[in-house]
């Protein structure tokens, strides 16, 4: 998961691609092409956090938000529990809007959340 061009389990992601050469690593960046409703953003993201099989951290800015995933990997017993934390900041001048899209992001989250499971369950 911690290679982000692997979204397919992100329903909003249309296009994405590693910017830095090499292998998945701390610093690696990825431009993600996000739909969210019916607008297209180009989203850059940064690894900066990296535990190989235990954690990950990525992190963006554009100039209407600030966003930070974080995916924990817990084993249990034969499975392996993921925990994947979300979180969206509006730039200054559109705080207002924070509530509104607060409640627009849970619901998208709700969709990813399924295409996760799905493509787990499917070893994809």
């Amino acid at each position: 998961m911690s290679d982000f061009r692997n979204t397919i389990w992100d329903p909003q992601v249309t296009t994405a691609r590693k910017i830095t050469a090499g292998p998945v690593k701390l610093g690696s960046v990825f431009t993600l092409e996000s739909s969210f409703l019916g607008i297209t953003f180009e989203l850059p993201y940064t690894i900066t956090i990296y535990e190989p099989a235990h954690r990950f951290v990525v992190e963006g800015k554009t100039s209407l938000m600030h966003y930070q995933d974080e995916v924990t990997f817990v084993r249990l017993r034969e499975k392996t529990q993921i925990i994947y934390d979300a979180q969206l900041t509006l730039m200054l001048g559109l705080r207002i809007f924070d509530f509104l899209f607060q409640g627009l992001f849970r619901v998208v989250d709700m969709g990813a959340t399924l295409k996760v499971l799905g493509a787990v369950d499917s070893g994809g």
